[in-house]
């Protein structure tokens, strides 16, 4: 019997293709994914803000499109599950350049912002319509497969499919009102909080993709079994929702005033005292957070 590390060893990292290195693409997009979600977890950004984050997107981009090439093979509800999970890694990766910190950001020509504008708009549409389409589709064919397979562990089954399309939903408040309002809506929300890019960057789709990266690897381990289920919930599983909590936590710490972690964020902000101002303040994480901070 093959050892975990046999197994390791044995797996094809150069595939289907040289240009598209799965394997190789996935260890980068995770090794980079870690280090970026560590840096803004200790408050150092000089990572996020330079060509490294363009690294991680390139390599996010190419894991998932190799990903959904190589599931030709597998059985069918197994492939739906793999190719939703790697559409949605690619509207992460999108989410990732689209909102990139001011110091990535170059300047577009007066002549050319329209046509720049538009591309955004179709691609903008096509983000948002994945994150819905394919998290409600993952959820079910995740559930389908848990009911199908008698031999699966069905708690950390749920765990994993249930968080995620939780997680999904979740974040996907931003890429609405991203949807809807297009780079006036960043821009305003930038007048408002400055460090607002940066935010969204280091503190919510840069991990989202790192750990959403990690879960898909930790199903092919499992998958191989390299891995045991239960070593998976812990690992891919409580691991990944420990560091989604610390990083909300820690961007209160590191970008208090500059960011904001509003779920509903319409800009310009409506009055305090309106329907609207009233659910803004009811998903207003910072000001929970702030105040918690205050009690100690």
């Amino acid at each position: 019997m093959k050892t975990p590390m046999e197994k390791m060893q044995r797996l094809k990292w150069l595939t289907p293709a040289l240009y598209l290195p799965h394997g190789l693409s996935g260890i980068i997009c995770l090794t980079l994914g870690l280090v970026l979600t560590i840096c803004s977890i200790i408050g150092n950004f000089t990572l996020v803000k330079s060509w490294v984050l363009y690294v991680f997107i390139f390599s996010a981009l190419v894991n998932a499109i190799s990903g959904i090439i190589l599931t030709r093979s597998t059985a069918a509800l197994v492939k739906i599950c793999y190719q939703l999970g790697a559409l949605l890694q690619l509207a992460f990766a999108y989410l990732c350049f689209r909102l990139r910190p001011d110091e990535l950001l170059v300047p577009v020509p007066v002549e050319y912002r329209h046509i720049t504008e538009t591309v955004f708009q179709f691609a903008d549409t096509a983000m948002f319509g994945t994150l819905m389409i394919c998290n409600c589709l993952l959820f079910w064919a995740g559930w389908t497969n848990m009911r199908r397979d008698n031999k699966l562990n069905k708690w950390w089954f749920i765990l994993a499919v249930g968080g995620t399309s939780i997680l999904v939903l979740i974040i996907s408040a931003f890429p609405f009102q991203l949807w809807q309002g297009g780079s006036e809506w960043i821009e305003c929300v930038q007048e408002l909080y400055p460090a607002q890019r940066l935010s969204f960057t280091s503190f919510v789709y840069v991990p989202t993709t790192w750990m959403f990266s990690m879960m898909f690897f930790g199903i092919s381990l499992l998958k191989r079994k390299i891995i045991t289920p239960t070593l998976f919930a812990i690992i891919f599983g409580a691991g990944n929702l420990f560091i989604f909590l610390l990083v909300i936590l820690m961007q209160e710490i590191h970008l208090p005033n500059v960011a904001t972690q509003k779920t509903i964020l319409p800009c310009p902000l409506p009055e305090p005292d309106s329907n609207l101002g009233r659910v803004v303040e009811m998903f207003d994480t910072s000001a929970s957070l702030q105040a918690l901070f205050e009690k100690f």
